[in-house]
């Protein structure tokens, strides 16, 4: 019985380590040729380098745009000074994250650069002045960094608007009033259509400070139709403006915005009909799921959107090995009976790196392709973990006549997902909403009441592993989490009538 003991161990450890040696790697690729390594690889500049070229960069474009004069060098010189130092302690109190943002902050280079360039081209045709697309900015900035950015940045460029308007009010006025009606607008932007929107919003907002300037200066009123005319003309222009560059900035930039969410979310990309037609089961799960997530992030005022899509694609990694999960089984029996706890952990642990390896293929967008490590952390499979405890007592009994069982061979590292832990508010009730989800099906004559106790004590234990300790979620927000997953499981999985059969004849 010994002998045949060590040749199933044998096997065993021969089977596993044949499996980690055959599993593709999260970030495995094919190799690129050695001429074309250099065009793909990363180049990550320091986010103080980022601002010491726009700086600089900013700086030249006012100067080409205002002259080369002696006054006119010192005084661009302290103005870019004073605006970028107070931007950078700006950023430090409300945005710390975002300084360290490499992309972040090229992108707020970039955009301000370029439509300090735009105001300039205008300069030389003082008819067209109102035409400048400052909204344009604002509906960028918010749609891909932050709505308060979005203000910021509309301040500073309604600024050198008027400098280089010969410090002309009415366009510091028009252009504010316009790009904060342009980031009010862009918050709720999901289609194209809503930039329409958007455009008609700034279109009335310049329209009402133009009326309002015209009535406090004096001899204005000769001009005003052709004025109101550009301020009208201009928020749609800049809507448009920003619907065509949206797509270039948020590919260069790594940016997801709502729109390129709505279009992930389409039941017809790959991966999704992939999911829907080899792993029903998984991909019902993910359906329900979103579902919950969503609620929960709507009620901590987290992205829901986001939570709902990264719901979406959390288990892509099962499509490699659907069978392996109980979901997908059905009639065709559990293939984990046959293999040895420690294997069906590895096997299960492996659709983590398989689901990143065919996201990064699918060229998803980092903040999802987050959600499929994130949403196990580095939780155990308790399972197969407590399923290989019971081996080894058993093992222990045998061999030791009786004594004490020796667990050590069991090791918990081994039963546990590689991590990250969740990082974001998403994430994490992503985490939660995963474990609820499938312990839901599992509760017999659901009510309220039972559906609060099994998210309360899914939340304690995942506070008790350590798991939700890198995320920003306060206890309030647990709290409303927990409150939205039990009012949406119970509206889900609500009574129903049975309805009496017919009698035959």
């Amino acid at each position: 019985m010994r002998i045949q003991d060590r040749i199933r161990e044998f096997f065993r450890k021969g089977l596993v380590r044949l499996l980690i040696i055959t599993e593709k790697s999260a970030d495995e690729a094919p190799p690129l040729p050695r001429s074309k390594r250099t065009l793909f690889r990363d180049i990550h500049i320091p986010p103080w380098a980022t601002l010491l070229i726009s700086s600089i960069l900013l700086y030249a474009v006012l100067i080409l745009i205002l002259g080369l004069s002696l006054k006119t060098l010192i005084a661009m010189g302290l103005l870019v000074l004073l605006t970028v130092t107070l931007f950078v302690i700006y950023l430090r109190l409300d945005f710390p994250g975002l300084a360290q943002d490499d992309e972040a902050m090229m992108l707020l280079g970039t955009l301000t650069v370029l439509f300090v360039l735009v105001i300039g081209l205008l300069k030389h045709n003082p008819n067209a002045a109102y035409l400048t697309p400052v909204p344009a900015a604002a509906i960028l900035a918010c749609l891909l960094l932050h709505p308060r950015l979005s203000i910021i940045l509309t301040v500073i460029l309604s600024m050198f608007f008027a400098i280089i308007q010969d410090f002309n009010f009415s366009c510091f006025a028009i252009a504010f009033f316009g790009g904060v009606a342009g980031t009010a607008s862009a918050v709720y932007i999901r289609t194209h259509k809503h930039f329409m929107r958007a455009g008609a919003i700034i279109a009335g907002a310049q329209f009402v400070t133009l009326m309002v300037l015209t009535c406090f200066m004096p001899n204005t009123w000769d001009h005003f139709s052709s004025q109101a005319l550009q301020t009208v003309a201009n928020g749609f222009i800049s809507a448009v403006l920003a619907l065509g560059l949206l797509p270039y900035l948020e590919s260069f930039f790594s940016r997801v915005t709502p729109l390129r969410l709505l279009d992930l979310a389409d039941f017809n990309q790959p991966l999704l009909k992939r999911l829907m037609l080899e792993a029903p089961g998984t991909y019902h799960h993910s359906l329900m799921m979103a579902t919950v997530a969503e609620a929960a992030a709507r009620a901590i005022g987290a992205n829901e959107l986001l939570c709902r899509v990264g719901a979406y694609y959390h288990d892509v990694g099962k499509l490699v090995k659907p069978e392996y999960f109980i979901e997908n089984q059905g009639s065709m029996g559990n293939p984990h009976g046959n293999l040895a706890p420690a294997l069906s952990s590895l096997v299960v642990v492996s659709h983590v790196k398989e689901g990143v390896a065919l996201a990064r293929a699918a060229k998803l967008p980092e903040e999802i392709i987050n959600f499929i490590p994130m949403h196990h952390g580095t939780s155990r499979i308790e399972y197969f973990y407590h399923q290989a405890r019971e081996d080894a007592e058993e093992e222990s009994l045998r061999n030791l006549e009786g004594d004490m069982p020796d667990q050590g061979d069991v090791q918990e590292q081994n039963f546990r997902y590689p991590g990250p832990r969740p990082r974001s508010k998403e994430t994490a009730i992503l985490m939660i909403a995963d474990s609820v989800e499938a312990a839901s099906r599992t509760i017999e004559e659901p009510s309220h009441q039972r559906y609060k106790d099994l998210v309360d004590d899914i939340v304690r234990k995942k506070l008790e592993d350590g798991q939700l300790s890198d995320c920003p979620l306060t206890l309030s927000d647990l709290s409303k989490i927990k409150e939205a997953f039990t009012n949406t499981l119970t509206t889900v999985h609500h009574a129903r009538i049975e309805y009496p059969e017919e009698e035959a004849g």
